[in-house]
C-alpha cells in the first residue's frame, strides 16, 4: 500500500499511545470496584496489559495497513475482541462478572466485565477525532473508487 495516508498514521499513533494505559485502567477499575487489592495484583495487571496490547496493536497495525477495500473488520471490533486475556486474568483473581443488559450481552458475550468500548472516546477522548477522521477517510476512499469504477 506504500506510505500510509495521514488519517491512518494519526489513528495508529494515538492507538499506540492509548491502548496500554486503557487496559490497565479497565482492569484496575474492575478490581477496585470489587474490592480486590490492586497492591497485590498491580504487577500482574501491567504484565497482562502489555501482553494484550502488544497483540492488539499488532492486529491494528496489520488491519490499518491493509487496503480499505480488503478490510473485513473495523478497529473497534478488534479492540472489543482483544479482551480475552484481561478477562481471564480478572476471573483468575476472583473478580465476578457484572450485570449487563441484554443488548450488551448479545453484542459482546465474552465481555463479562462490561469493559469493551462502544466508541473511540470510551478508550480515550484523544481517539475521538482521529477515529472519526479515519472513518471518513476510509468511506471517502471507497466511495471515490466505486465512482471511478462507474458503480456510484
Amino acid at each position: 500500500m506504500g506510505e500510509q495516508p495521514s488519517p491512518v498514521r494519526v489513528l495508529l499513533a494515538m492507538l499506540h499511545a492509548c491502548i496500554p494505559g486503557w487496559l490497565v485502567q479497565q482492569m484496575n477499575g474492575v478490581l477496585q470496584s470489587q474490592g480486590i487489592s490492586t497492591s497485590l495484583t498491580g504487577e500482574r495487571v501491567n504484565e497482562v496489559a502489555v501482553s494484550a496490547s502488544d497483540q492488539l496493536l499488532t492486529q491494528l497495525d496489520d488491519l490499518l495497513s491493509t487496503d480499505p477495500d480488503e478490510q473485513r473488520v473495523n478497529p473497534l471490533a478488534l479492540v472489543r475482541a482483544s479482551l480475552r486475556e484481561p478477562t481471564e486474568f480478572l476471573l483468575s483473581v476472583g473478580a465476578q462478572p457484572v450485570r449487563r443488559d441484554e443488548f450488551v450481552q448479545a453484542a459482546n458475550p465474552g465481555d463479562v466485565f462490561a469493559i469493551a468500548p462502544a466508541t473511540w472516546s470510551d478508550i480515550d477522548a484523544r481517539l475521538h477525532e482521529p477515529g472519526l477522521e479515519w472513518g471518513a477517510w476510509k468511506a471517502a476512499t471507497i466511495l471515490l473508487r466505486r465512482r471511478d469504477e462507474g458503480l456510484r
